[in-house]
């Protein structure tokens, strides 16, 4: 890479902005201006949309099981137990090395968030990492959530990268808001959300409230996790914060939007059965 990236600090105050010193830019790098187009994003299938290709493995699955193992709670709570179902199922999946070897793609979306903030748009403070929304300047970012639309053959609302520095970049645990479509005149509301992650290897980590019980799994370079609407609801979810150090930078890709179908990539048994 030409240009480094932020520096691995402290997090700023919510909703300030980083900006590389320009005094460390190197010659003839050029920023790139962003454009600015407006939200929702509907991302269309491409020609090469895989409509029929057979669902990749759930690797969430042993990491749910663990959880439902562990706790007794939930083996005496029907509805605990039927929330960890319904996730174990197919509401929440874990694609490993989708991006295969996904180093060359952490380097583009790095040279881009780099080359952007060097220009006039900084990163915004979010939540204890930093993030850009829809970042539509980046070609490579756009790349990705056109295979990640065409997979879980998704209509995309909303899109962000989140830039993690450091193992002291954190995400608390939340829900998702719910993003909205008003295309073709009627109001759409998401429901799928979607990540890829490039860089570091975190935990990406989901917490039922009722039981306390909590099930992670590693997010490494080319990984993807998606989970429906009934997990987000039933479940929050983060990316706990580990020493600064044992963590270096990471990129993420969220997508938020709707299933066009509902198919064995997309979808859980309670899902497809009642669909």
């Amino acid at each position: 890479m030409s240009s480094s990236l932020p520096p691995a600090e402290d997090p700023p105050k919510r909703k300030t902005r980083w900006r590389r010193d320009k005094g460390d830019s190197k010659a003839g790098a050029a920023a790139r201006p962003a454009s600015h187009s407006s939200h929702p994003v509907s991302h269309q299938p491409s020609p090469n949309r895989p409509i029929g290709t057979v669902a990749l493995p759930n690797a969430a699955t042993a990491s749910i099981h663990k959880a439902m193992r562990s706790s007794q709670f939930l083996m005496c709570d029907s509805t605990s137990f039927m929330d960890f179902s319904r996730a174990l199922e197919g509401g929440s999946l874990y694609l490993p090395s989708f991006f295969g070897d996904a180093g060359d793609l952490f380097e583009q979306l790095s040279e881009d968030v780099v080359s952007h903030a060097e220009g006039e748009g900084g990163l915004v403070s979010w939540s204890q990492h930093l993030k850009l929304e829809d970042p539509d300047f980046s070609r490579a970012f756009q790349s990705v959530l056109q295979r990640l639309s065409d997979y879980f053959d998704l209509e995309v609302y909303a899109s962000r990268l989140n830039f993690y520095r450091c193992g002291s970049d954190w995400k608390p645990y939340h829900h998702d808001s719910h993003a909205y479509s008003k295309d073709r005149g009627h109001v759409q509301k998401e429901d799928f959300t979607v990540g890829a992650s490039f860089g570091a290897s975190r935990e990406l980590a989901f917490k039922h409230k009722p039981s306390g019980s909590v099930f992670s799994f590693p997010q490494q370079s080319g990984d993807i996790f998606a989970f429906n609407s009934l997990v987000n609801e039933r479940f929050k979810h983060g990316v706990p914060k580990v020493d600064k150090d044992k963590a270096g930078p990471r990129i993420s890709v969220i997508a938020w939007g709707k299933r066009r179908s509902l198919n064995t990539r997309n979808a859980g048994l309670s899902e497809l059965t009642n669909s």
